[in-house]
C-alpha cells in the first residue's frame, strides 16, 4: 500500500514539474533581433511615405497612395501581402544618407537586403487633413500602425508586434 501511494506522489510530482516547463510553449515571445527595431518616431512626405531609420543602418518605410487606398479619417485595416501598400525593412551599407524624402541624386545609401512582411495588418487614418492645399500637393497628417508583421529573414521569421507613427506630415513633394 505504501509503494503504491509512494508511486502515485512520484507520479503526480513528474507531471507538476513537468508542466511548469515553458520551454515547449510555441506562444513564447520571440527575441527580435537588434536591427528590426524602431522607436516609433516617424518622418514622412510624398502621397505617402513614412520612414524610420535605426542605429543599426536599418529603416522601415510604409508607402501607398491616398487614393488608391481610400483612406481617410476613419480608420482603415488592410492585411498583408497588399498589392497597394508597401511595407520594407531595408538593410544598408553602413551608410544611409538622405534616400527617403530627397530627390537629389548620389547622396544615399546603398541597399544591401529587402524584407518584406509575408502576413500581418496595418491601420492608417489620417488624423489632420488639408493643411496645406495647392495645386502641387496636398498636406495632411496620417498616422500608421503596424501589427503583428512577419518577415522571413534568412530562414528565421521575425515578428514586428507593433509599431506606431502618429501623427506624421505627409503629402509634400520633396525637392
Amino acid at each position: 500500500m505504501k509503494s503504491i501511494l509512494l508511486y502515485l506522489i512520484l507520479i503526480v510530482s513528474t507531471l507538476i514539474l513537468f508542466s511548469c516547463d515553458d520551454s515547449s510553449n510555441t506562444d513564447s515571445a520571440m527575441v527580435i533581433p537588434e536591427e528590426f527595431v524602431f522607436d516609433n518616431v516617424g518622418k514622412g512626405c510624398s502621397n505617402f511615405n513614412i520612414y524610420e531609420i535605426n542605429e543599426q543602418f536599418y529603416s522601415i518605410h510604409v508607402s501607398g497612395s491616398r487614393d488608391s487606398l481610400g483612406i481617410s479619417t476613419t480608420l482603415k485595416t488592410f492585411d498583408f501581402p497588399n498589392d497597394n501598400l508597401q511595407v520594407v525593412v531595408n538593410q544598408f551599407d553602413g551608410y544611409i544618407g538622405n534616400y527617403y524624402c530627397d530627390d537629389v541624386v548620389g547622396d544615399e545609401g546603398i541597399i544591401l537586403n529587402s524584407y518584406t512582411p509575408i502576413s500581418g495588418t496595418v491601420d492608417i487614418v489620417i488624423t489632420q487633413d488639408s493643411i496645406i492645399v495647392n495645386e502641387w500637393e496636398v498636406i495632411y497628417e496620417i498616422s500608421v500602425s503596424l501589427d503583428d508583421l512577419i518577415f522571413e529573414v534568412d530562414d528565421t521569421e521575425v515578428t514586428i508586434e507593433n509599431l506606431t507613427f502618429s501623427n506624421v506630415r505627409v503629402g509634400w513633394i520633396p525637392g
